[in-house]
């Protein structure tokens, strides 16, 4: 009996201590991969740092539209087999999109041919009501609460929506999403919002814009994205008239911005993580990261 009683504690025990190495592999498991998690994020901090670094170095002398688009054209990739450390990065133009704010100024006036634009873009994709998102739009550029017409005032529905000013793409699809719910109209999730506007740019650069956009502008202008096999230096160029200068003028539209739209991608221990973000050559600054794991 006692012998029994005996076996059973040495078992109990043994059970105990094999729970006890168990937990403390597991414990040790994710200590080291904590650590491991630690070196890439520091790593990666420290590429993001010298990346930024070499694009002040490789840009300083970027100053016409030739170099900008070679610049854009070079492939960019460092790797090391023996670390497994791979870095890449991609640059685009970061003024190829019209910030969708311009649409009014800082009185509240309207911007008359990016109005236009965007009126030629809604009809384009048949967007049954456009005077009514034109008022929800607009009551989300000011700052007040004050409805244009009734229901199109967010704010009023949604007390924690932002006005001022629409800052992201998620903003804007808040505001679609409004405009789907008041009018049962899904059209307007055809256009291609994200191809043709942005939120922060200040000026554009017309070699970079969307040949539709161009056109949405001033018709007749780009056929197809063969268009942009051309780099162009001014309005002489396109033989543009006085009026359709003034309209490209007008919603802040150049031959040469010197930002970039960068996106770097770096994979260490088996892992990767994505940086996205805006570098201004003129000012040798770097902004508006998003970090994606």
């Amino acid at each position: 009996m006692k012998k029994g009683i005996a076996l059973l504690i040495t078992i109990f025990l043994i059970m105990l201590l094999t729970l006890a190495i168990l937990k403390s592999t597991d414990i040790t498991d994710k200590y080291f991969k904590n650590v491991q998690r630690l070196s890439f994020f520091i790593q990666a901090n420290k590429s993001l740092l010298d990346t930024i670094e070499v694009l002040k170095l490789t840009t300083k002398d970027i100053n016409s539209s030739e170099a900008l688009f070679i610049l854009q054209a070079l492939p960019i990739l460092v790797e090391d087999k023996q670390s497994s450390m791979k870095l890449s990065l991609e640059l685009n133009s970061g003024a190829n999109r019209l910030n969708i704010n311009r649409l009014i100024d800082s009185n509240n006036t309207i911007n008359q041919p990016f109005y236009d634009l965007l009126q030629n873009i809604l009809m384009k994709y048949e967007v049954m009501d456009s005077s009514y998102f034109f008022s929800i739009l607009l009551d989300t550029l000011d700052n007040d609460s004050e409805e244009r017409i009734f229901q199109s005032e967010i704010i009023i529905d949604e007390p924690f929506f932002t006005n001022g000013k629409i800052v992201s793409i998620e903003h804007l699809k808040y505001i679609l999403d409004y405009y789907v719910e008041k009018r049962d109209d899904i059209n307007i999730k055809k256009i291609p919002w994200n191809e043709f506007f942005d939120f922060e740019s200040q000026n554009s650069d017309f070699n970079y814009l969307d040949y539709r956009l161009i056109n949405f502008i001033v018709q007749g202008i780009a056929n197809d994205n063969t268009f942009h096999d051309e780099i162009f230096h001014n309005y002489e160029e396109i033989g543009l008239t006085d009026e359709d200068k003034k309209k490209f003028e007008s919603i802040k539209i150049n031959f040469f911005e010197p930002l970039l739209n960068c996106r770097m991608k770096f994979n260490y221990l088996d892992q990767q993580i994505t940086i996205d973000f805006l570098y201004d050559i003129k000012n040798k600054k770097a902004y508006n990261f998003e970090v994606k794991i």
